[in-house]
């Protein structure tokens, strides 16, 4: 399998099947904008590989991706460093774009936590395989901060608005059989068997004509660009406002001190 290594991501490739691995595990896959900025980069290079005919997207370690790193983003609040904060909102929706629009099959190898934007990035993807003790969190209200990376386009989609509501104002996680029930993922797999059984999903997918899968997510996604589009912008406006504001940086540096109590 070929390898290549970035600073915060891997990119392999196998018998016509990408994986690209999201690699801070010390983090639990946490992402800043450099991270984010890789991810992109990453999936637009497997993307555009002609020998790639499927992509797989998982987390090293035992994290699929904990969301945002919070103690990065506070330091950006703290800083005034306002276009950072907006960078990884922009760079994130133009990630959701990515894989929204992808003519190949994407699938999301859900290996542990998958929170915040990781959350909402694994809802864009076309079929979604979670470990049995993976869990699923949309904690943005907890934070001071609205849903991004398509949260209020993608959730409501799936599970329907009232569920949507329940789970994005509450800010509770939820655990891999509740996110089955709900549609969130297609399958559970035991975690030492997921990605041997990505494997096999993935390269059936990467086996069939690339054209007429083209053709079968471009029909069925329909005019649905156009709606997720809309709300990744209202989102990443109305992120931006909060994330500049007393509130947001005030809840935020909350959550890094007791992190750091935790540590110490």
């Amino acid at each position: 399998m070929e390898e290549v290594a970035k600073t915060s991501i891997r990119i392999q490739s196998e018998d016509g099947v990408g994986y690209l691995t999201l690699n801070r595990p010390e983090r639990r896959n946490a992402f800043d904008l450099e991270m984010v900025q890789e991810w992109l980069a990453g999936f637009q290079e497997l993307d555009g590989d002609d020998d790639v005919h499927a992509i797989v997207i998982t987390g090293a370690g035992k994290a699929f991706c904990a969301g945002a790193d919070v103690r990065s983003m506070h330091q950006c609040m703290v800083e005034g460093r306002n276009d950072e904060t907006a960078g990884l909102v922009e760079v994130g929706n133009r990630l959701v774009l990515a894989v929204w629009d992808s003519k190949k099959p994407i699938l999301a190898a859900v290996n542990g936590a998958a929170m915040g934007g990781a959350a909402n990035l694994v809802l864009a993807c076309d079929v979604r395989i979670a470990a049995h003790g993976a869990r699923f969190g949309y904690p943005f209200h907890k934070l001071g901060l609205i849903p991004d990376w398509g949260g209020t386009y993608l959730l409501p989609h799936i599970v329907g608005d009232a569920k949507a509501l329940e789970l994005i104002l509450s800010g509770e996680s939820i655990d891999a059989d509740e996110a089955l029930r709900l549609g969130i993922v297609n399958r559970l797999a035991p975690s030492e068997m997921l990605m041997e059984e990505v494997r096999v999903f993935a390269k059936n997918l990467a086996d069939t004509d690339p054209e007429r899968t083209a053709w079968i997510k471009e029909r069925m996604r329909g005019g649905d660009r156009a709606s997720l589009a809309a709300k990744l912008d209202i989102e990443a406006r109305e992120q931006s406002r909060l994330m500049a504001g007393d509130e947001a940086r005030r809840i935020v540096g909350e959550i890094v001190d007791h992190l750091n109590r935790k540590r110490a």
